[in-house]
């Protein structure tokens, strides 16, 4: 009799350790299936919230005189890569036309995506400048309804800006060596007119 009180109380036992280690199983099979649907959530919470964002986008260009192009507008372009050329697909959110000129436009919400300060957002926009051809890139901050046009410093003007520098100064040189009697006064009168030639590219 002790005996089988002895064998049914480890029975029992085992019995309430197996019970314990499937509801412990069923938990964190149920918690994994809360963060996936959770996830999914999110993502689709994001989502409508972009569609219902372009939506509104939509409305306000129109409001403020842009023609709405294209929407989703996907390009193509090449990088290379050690030489190699890479093909880059990136899609925009509107195409729009404003007095004559054809912009790209990308529509944001929330708090920090609008703010050209993300980086995301920023290098978002100025692949867009590089890819598209446009007169400009705007950034439209969908909550606060508020149009921006960003602008990246253009560094080939600034080269190109140097070249002509020097190529003027080359060529006042020479013609103030051919025009002029002594050597003296063609390199006084020459420096003089470059430095003023210099002073007025460096402005424009």
């Amino acid at each position: 009799m002790k005996q089988l009180l002895e064998s049914a109380s480890v029975s029992n036992i085992e019995l309430i350790i197996i019970a314990i280690v499937v509801v412990l199983l069923l938990f964190a099979i149920l918690r994994l299936k809360f963060k996936e649907w959770n996830r999914q959530y999110k993502k689709q919470q994001r989502l409508n919230r972009g569609i219902e964002g372009e939506k509104k986008a939509a409305v306000f260009l129109k409001k403020n005189g842009f023609k709405i192009v294209e929407e989703q507008s996907e390009r193509e372009y090449y990088i290379k890569e050690n030489g190699k050329d890479i093909k880059i697909s990136i899609i925009a959110d509107f195409i729009a036309k404003k007095d004559g000129k054809q912009y790209v436009v990308e529509a944001k919400t929330g708090k920090s995506a609008p703010q050209i300060t993300n980086s995301s957002t920023r290098r978002q926009i100025l692949e867009y400048s590089q890819a598209f051809d446009c007169d400009g890139v705007f950034l439209l901050d969908v909550d606060n309804r508020l149009l921006k046009k960003i602008e990246f410093p253009d560094t080939t003007k600034e080269d190109d800006n140097d070249n002509r520098i020097l190529y003027t100064i080359a060529g006042v040189f020479i013609i103030t060596a051919i025009a002029l009697p002594y050597i003296y006064l063609k390199i006084v009168i020459g420096i003089i007119i470059a430095i003023r030639v210099a002073l007025f590219w460096r402005k424009r």
